[in-house]
Formats: C-alpha cells, structure tokens, sequence
C-alpha cells in the first residue's frame, strides 16, 4: 500500500460544529469545520457580540483557522468579519465571485439600514471577502466542494459539501426549525428556483444537513430539506390564495406555527403579497 494511501485512510473525519446566535442575531449558523490541527470557518455572525462569541469557539477549538468562507452577501452571514478578521489575521476571507460582487455592490447600502437599528453593536465598515473562483479545497488533505446555488433565498451562495462524511453545510438554501427568509424569494420564479436548488442538493444523498439558520432543537437530518421544500410550497400555494400580507402571514401560520422566528414570516408577506399584483 502506498504511504499516500495510508496518510488517507488515517486520517480522522472532518469534524463539524454549528454555531448559531439567539433569536436576535436571527438564529444565524455558522459552521466550524476542523481536521486534527486546521480548521475553516463559513460565515461569521452579523453582530459583534455574536462575532466575538464564535472567535471565542473557534480558540477554544484550539485549532489553526486557515480560511473563513462567506456563503453569501445577507448582513447576518458576513458583517461579524470586521471582529474575526482582528482576531485572525492569519486567516484569508473568501467567497465566490458573484457573492464578493453583491457584497461590493450592496454591503454599504445594507449597514447603513441597520445601524441605526443595532449601533455600537454592529461593524464600523463592511468586510469584502477576496474572491475565491475555485471548485473545491482541501483541509488536511480531505476535500470539500462548493456548490453554487443563485437566485434562491439570495441572489448568489454557495453550499458546502464534505464526500468523506457526507456532510452537507446548506447555508440559506436550509431554514432547519426558522421561518425561511422569502423576502427576496417575492415571485414564483425565484421559489420554483429555490426548489431546484433544494433538489439539486438533497441529490447528494447527505447525512448531516447544517441550515444557515437552525433553532435550538434542531437535528440537522435530511428530513431539513424536506421541510424546507414543504415550507416553500405552501408559502406559495398561501400567495395565491392570499390579498393581503396579513392573510398570508395566517395561512401560513397555520401550517408552520411551531417555527421559529415569525417576524422573518411578516416581513416575507409584505414582499410577496404586492409582488403578485
């Protein structure tokens, strides 16, 4: 057997740690993933207390972190950079290029929404990611792919995707337990392409599934995926019947009213609802 092979098939799986803020950093995954002595980081909170938390996870790992990965350009997933790049500076900031071109194209827009709402609590200046135009990397010689997924709950992310362990970090596309953000899903187009999204992704046949989004019981089973295709089917088939957001909200209320976080539902509705007129 050659030495490459055994160096393989000894090394340990990829271990993975979902780390998400409280209902008022919208519950927001992110995803640690290390080897015996590296680690990657994707996305990185949007407050800076919640920012400072995860640097404190990532520490405790006691692991090098090499990379931290964005998945996409919503505030939640990426304004924590300003802390975790003062606390890392090793570390390089990537994305793929259509989220680090939404990110320059919206990123100043966005904090200048949210700061009067957060204040000291949020960054002093938007962190663009350097882009990353690569299909896959590896973490200690195990191989993770990026999945390009557009025109869903964003207008462009990326998915993770771990073979050894058939691990798959779903980023937005996967609301586990959390009303989904269908604010920027407002016409049928973008969520019939959310579902082609879902499908390509439940494709792979994963064992883990970890949301960008997840409340406090979640499983991060397959079965998130599934629920996520229901969620978006019946918010549609809500649209169509609904004239007003509030009839939405209570339609879709009635099918979903154990999820967390019903004000990302009210803010879907006042979207959707005059999107169809």
């Amino acid at each position: 057997m050659n030495t490459l092979l055994v160096a393989l098939l000894a090394a340990a799986p990829l271990q993975v740690e979902a780390i998400n803020a409280g209902p008022n950093g919208f519950l927001v995954t992110s995803t640690l993933i290390t080897g015996e002595k590296e680690a990657v980081l994707v996305d990185a909170q949007m407050t800076l207390s919640d920012a400072h938390r995860l640097a404190a996870k990532v520490l405790e790992s006691g692991k090098a972190l090499t990379t931290i990965f964005v998945s996409h350009a919503h505030p939640d997933h990426y304004f924590g950079l300003e802390v975790l790049k003062t606390a890392f500076p090793g570390a390089k900031i990537v994305a793929a290029p259509k989220v680090v071109e939404e990110a320059k194209a919206t990123g100043a827009a966005k904090l200048a929404y949210w700061k009067p709402m957060i204040g000291a609590n949020l960054a002093s200046a938007v962190v663009i990611p350097t882009v990353f135009a690569e299909k896959s990397f590896e973490l200690e010689g195990q191989k993770i792919e990026l999945i390009t997924i557009d025109n869903g709950e964003s207008d462009a992310a990326t998915a993770f995707w771990i073979p050894s362990t058939q691990t798959l970090i779903a980023g937005d596309a996967v609301y586990d337990g959390v009303h989904a953000w269908l604010a920027d899903a407002a016409t049928q187009a973008r969520r019939d392409t959310w579902l082609k999204n879902l499908a390509t992704l439940k494709a792979l046949k994963p064992k883990t599934v970890v949301g960008g989004h997840r409340s406090p019981d979640a499983k991060s089973t397959v079965e998130a995926i599934d629920a996520e295709v229901t969620y978006v089917k019946d918010f549609s088939a809500a649209v169509a019947k609904s004239k007003t957001p509030e009839e939405l909200t209570v339609a879709v209320t009635a099918k979903h009213g154990a999820l967390a976080l019903p004000v990302i539902l009210d803010i879907a509705a006042k979207a959707s609802v005059p999107a169809k007129k």
